[in-house]
């Protein structure tokens, strides 16, 4: 929690980010894109890494489910993480509320930095190696767009709790609020895997 404290402190003394977070709306792609690759550098200067942040679209992820012969209709992730990469859904940051780069960049962080851990407890090193990704990967195929399993996750319980105190922390200390800019319902909020 000290490092999500120190996290926060920096993210709110950073004028372009907070700008940027206040008038969310009228900021391009591009700009939200570079707000992400600040936002990465804040997370590697607390946390000492950072994962490669890259962008697809829609039909790339569409195209990629085709290739590994999967449903193609399953719902497209807003971001996740996989092999040492955050990777964002670019329709999605488009049309996000301003919290969704520091806070979902925090959360897929946080399942960066859990790969990356070496615990000492042996039962908690066992419960972050377990590949659980498979989750994903039926509730998809089933059209579960409830996620109750893959959310119940040791990992996912750890980074939400995270993400949803960084954004109360940043809203305490900014006094911004976190205002949808499009309507995209409670997929947005879930699908941060």
């Amino acid at each position: 929690k000290k490092s999500a404290d120190r996290f926060v402190s920096l993210i709110v003394k950073q004028p372009e980010i907070i700008d940027k977070k206040k008038n969310w709306q009228d900021t391009s792609l591009d700009d939200k894109k570079q707000m992400l690759q600040q936002v990465g550098e804040v997370f590697e200067y607390v946390y000492g890494t950072v994962p490669e942040i890259v962008f697809f679209t829609p039909e790339e992820e569409r195209a990629r489910r085709r290739t590994l012969g999967l449903n193609e209709d399953a719902p497209i992730n807003a971001a996740y993480h996989q092999n040492g990469k955050i990777h964002f859904n670019e329709e999605r940051l488009q049309s996000s509320d301003n919290f969704f780069a520091v806070s979902v960049m925090f959360h897929e962080g946080t399942h960066h930095r859990q790969h990356l851990n070496d615990f000492d407890n042996s039962w908690v090193r066992r419960i972050f190696d377990s590949n659980l990704t498979n989750i994903n990967v039926y509730e998809n195929e089933t059209n579960n767009r409830d996620r109750d399993l893959y959310t119940m996750q040791p990992s996912e319980i750890h980074a939400y709790g995270l993400q949803e105190y960084v954004e109360q922390q940043i809203t305490e200390k900014t006094g911004i609020d976190k205002v949808r800019y499009a309507d995209v319902g409670k997929e947005i909020k879930n699908v941060h895997n």
